[in-house]
């Protein structure tokens, strides 16, 4: 299931240029305001490895950029979705937002005009997405420090094929089918900053070759690493 907030600002909103924490927590608090937030925040489904099967895109609308204080300013309308492959997630996401036409982003009361629900489903077992947030991979070494790696990399798809793998079983309690993967083109670069924490992820395009309910997965859960942080949304171009 997707959700499409649509909100109307009164005045510029300005925020830092990475500001996916920010958006992640508006998103909890809206669940908390339905009293849903304590497992999204601090549980999620698995023992060892937890996962939370959300994923949210970027503020889109109007804007400016202010290079020198590494701000971003919006002005008119901003949208955003957020997806999710868990049913009870975006239901009581949606009555936090009936209940309250409202959306706290940092400082700022947003008021939303529209709150739309929907649910696409993919209607076949090959298709082509492209990447509307970064997707991202990544491994601690030995001496414990962080390395992401480019889809041009195979360990790059072997770490998305992974994650899909343990996503899946974990939150559907089901045996993950095969799939394939494929980087297809130029992917660009994009380095941005979570709680402190630099996150290196990539845009551009991927085949994928699965059975229809491991696609419509991979299209609510999102694709990679975390999804939770606004990493990983994929529409379909074919």
């Amino acid at each position: 299931m997707q959700l499409y907030i649509t909100m109307e600002l009164m005045h510029p909103l300005t925020l830092p240029l990475n500001h996916r924490y920010q958006m992640q927590s508006a998103i909890f608090k809206k669940l908390h305001e339905v009293h849903a937030s304590d497992f999204w925040h601090d549980e999620g489904f698995g023992e060892a490895r937890r996962f939370k099967p959300f994923v949210f895109g970027e503020l889109t609308g109007k804007y400016s950029i202010q290079k020198e204080e590494k701000t971003i300013t919006f002005s008119g309308k901003v949208s955003f979705e957020i997806r999710s492959v868990d049913t009870s997630f975006m239901e009581n996401l949606k009555r936090s937002f009936d209940t309250s036409a409202r959306f706290t982003l940092t400082d700022r009361v947003l008021s939303v005009t529209e709150c739309r629900l929907e649910t696409y489903h993919v209607p076949k077992n090959a298709v082509h997405f492209k990447t509307l947030t970064p997707v991202c991979v990544h491994q601690t070494t030995e001496d414990r420090k962080t390395r992401y790696f480019s889809p041009d990399e195979p360990e790059f798809t072997e770490g998305l094929l992974l994650n899909f793998k343990h996503k899946y079983e974990t939150i559907t309690k089901k045996p993950a089918p095969d799939i394939v993967i494929r980087p297809i083109g130029a992917h660009k670069k994009l380095v941005t900053r979570y709680k402190g924490i630099w996150i290196t992820g990539y845009r551009g395009t991927y085949e994928i070759h699965a059975p229809e309910e491991a696609l419509n997965f991979i299209y609510h859960a999102g694709l990679g690493e975390k999804n939770p942080q606004g990493f990983g949304l994929l529409e379909v171009i074919c």
